[in-house]
């Protein structure tokens, strides 16, 4: 064997020895990035623990606060859906208006929905004040003047 093929040959074997007895350290370096989390604190309702002090009239259901993030969810910018109650009307469809507090300008908005649960299949709006705050439809079931309006209004804590 040629002298330069042979010394090749042993280069390359120390080589891998070397690969192989001795550990490979790499170092890796990272960045930091900062997340900031937005925090939504719960609307006060009669359910939520350790508020006894609220109370709910007759007929009247507190919204659950998931509902509540997810109305607020198409809230028009600068404004927001805060305290809310509800209140099933008799009617044979049998959907659930919602009254809720609009901020800034302590309003009261009326909204539709089919269900009190996360994730409804229909939300309206059905008055002037919830088309103002929120892009959410406008109802074509609910009537402002006949289907309970007052009486969910009355629902809301005070």
């Amino acid at each position: 064997m040629k002298p330069a093929v042979k010394g090749a040959l042993i280069g390359a074997a120390v080589i891998a020895a070397a690969v192989l007895l001795y550990p490979i350290t790499t170092t890796r370096t990272t960045t930091t990035r900062t997340t900031y989390t937005t925090y939504i604190t719960p609307t006060p309702t009669a359910t939520t623990p350790g508020r006894s002090a609220l109370t709910t009239p007759a007929g009247c259901t507190p919204v659950p606060d998931m509902l509540l993030t997810r109305l607020n969810s198409r809230a028009k910018p600068g404004y927001h859906l805060t305290r809310a109650a509800a209140r099933t009307t008799p009617a044979p469809d049998g959907f659930t208006l919602i009254a809720a507090r609009v901020d800034p300008g302590n309003t009261t908005a009326i909204l539709e929905v089919s269900t009190l649960d996360d994730s409804p299949l229909v939300i309206a709006s059905v008055d002037e004040y919830a088309r103002q705050a929120t892009t959410w439809p406008k109802s074509t079931t609910a009537d402002v003047t006949t289907d309970g309006v007052d009486e969910t209004v009355a629902c809301l804590p005070k």
